[in-house]
């Protein structure tokens, strides 16, 4: 097949869990003998170019850079995006046997289209506007927060409704996409986010006192609530942060203000070879948000068995599971966080342990190859009422040891 990305950016230019996604799947894809483009977005200087990269054609797509335009940078970056994704769309959309959106991205074409004509339309989401709202405010000013919410929130509703096929990327997801959109959806599958088991083979040794939180610095994080568990924990550990976002300079300055300069390190941006050197450096990964559709960093941490603390909250529930693979807190809070953080890191024999067991979850339940294959199945029968999530045996049937390891419970919701 001829399948067609539409992706405003990609991991070289900008790391997070969308554009990993696009990337590590059509990796596969490819493998599997299918022709892959992708359309993102280009230099309106430059006009439209094209290169190609690891067997995919990229199409650099020109658009007025909207996001220079103060009070409404948010809404008109988006919206010129999605103008000139549909220009190109309608006028090139018969060169592909399928257009595969990711988010917002394109969905402007999808919320114009009626379902079942024309090239098929699957649309994958990975959150809803509506829940980065609810979460992170309107950061860029209530007269464009409401007009981005508005237009945006509009296509992307449409978006759910007119794609032939909808890909949900978790339990969570799909459950979002009812409860905030409802009506008449387009059938919904359910294919999370994978990763590469090659991404755990050994490159560095751990350090017995690090702790590595990886993650745009949005408050929807909860990166806060990590750097407040601090001074609760044991000295010897540190903290590294990697990732950047509107919330860095705040955060840099709690830790001024808590006194952690020396155990906290802000480590920026990195790409996808030194966020896998410094999950694999660490002893233990932190996840503290309020909110994730799945969270592609937890499946990294443990095919890496490196065991995971993280909120008992929507998504990251779905792959941790308290005492099987990590330990959950209830989100936002600090005390249940630093009494997790200190437990594992006194008791090395359990951090081998959901170390182990997250290995072997991620391994079999998440891998790329197969997520591809499932994507395949989409791809083919288009257009028909697919049944979705497909059943997986029980994962506790495995081979670790039945070690019977005390496990601290987690502080009752409030």
């Amino acid at each position: 097949m001829r399948l067609l990305f539409v992706c405003k950016s990609l991991p070289f230019s900008y790391k997070g869990g969308i554009q990993t996604h696009v990337w590590e799947l059509t990796g596969k894809l490819i493998d599997s003998g299918h022709e892959v483009t992708i359309l993102t977005a280009g230099s309106w200087k430059d006009g439209l170019r094209t290169s190609e990269s690891e067997g995919r054609e990229i199409i650099y797509l020109p658009y007025p850079p909207g996001r220079k335009v103060p009070l409404l940078r948010k809404t008109l970056e988006d919206v010129c995006f999605n103008l000139a994704a549909y220009s190109f769309l309608n006028k090139r959309s018969n060169e592909y046997d399928r257009i595969h959106i990711q988010g917002r991205s394109g969905c402007f074409y999808a919320a114009l289209q009626q379902r079942g004509k024309g090239t098929p339309i699957i649309t994958t989401f990975h959150r809803l506007l509506e829940v980065e709202y609810e979460y992170d405010g309107q950061r860029t000013g209530k007269i464009d927060g409401f007009f981005h919410r508005f237009f945006m929130g509009l296509a992307e509703r449409a978006a759910a409704r007119k794609s032939d096929h909808s890909i949900a990327v978790s339990k969570e997801m799909k459950q979002e996409l009812e409860h905030y959109i409802g009506g008449d959806l387009s059938p919904i599958s359910i294919l999370p986010n994978g990763v590469n088991r090659d991404f755990g083979d050994p490159i560095v040794d751990k350090d017995r006192w690090l702790l590595v939180f990886v993650g745009r610095l949005e408050k929807i994080k909860g990166v806060f609530t990590a750097i407040k568990a601090l001074p609760f924990v044991d000295k010897r550990i540190d903290l590294i942060i990697i990732g950047d976002g509107p919330e860095r300079k705040a955060l840099e300055t709690l830790t001024r203000q808590l006194d952690l300069r020396l155990r906290v390190q802000f480590m920026g941006n990195q790409d996808a070879e030194s966020v896998r050197y410094w999950v694999q450096r660490s002893f233990a990964l932190v996840l503290p948000s309020y909110h994730e559709t799945q969270g592609i960093v937890l499946l990294e941490a443990g095919v890496c068995a490196r065991p995971v603390i993280a909120a008992n909250a929507p998504g990251i529930n779905e792959i941790v599971e308290h005492g099987y693979n990590g330990l959950l807190f209830q989100p936002g809070d600090v005390q249940s966080l630093g009494l997790s953080i200190d437990y594992l890191f006194k008791n090395p024999a359990l951090a081998t342990r959901l170390g182990k067991a997250g290995r072997l979850h991620a391994i079999n339940y998440y891998n790329w190859s197969s997520i591809a294959e499932r994507t395949i199945e989409v791809y083919r029968k288009i257009g028909v009422q697919h049944a979705g999530e497909r059943e997986l045996p029980d994962k506790h049937g495995t081979d670790l040891e039945n070690n019977s390891y005390p496990i601290p419970k987690m502080a009752a919701a409030r």
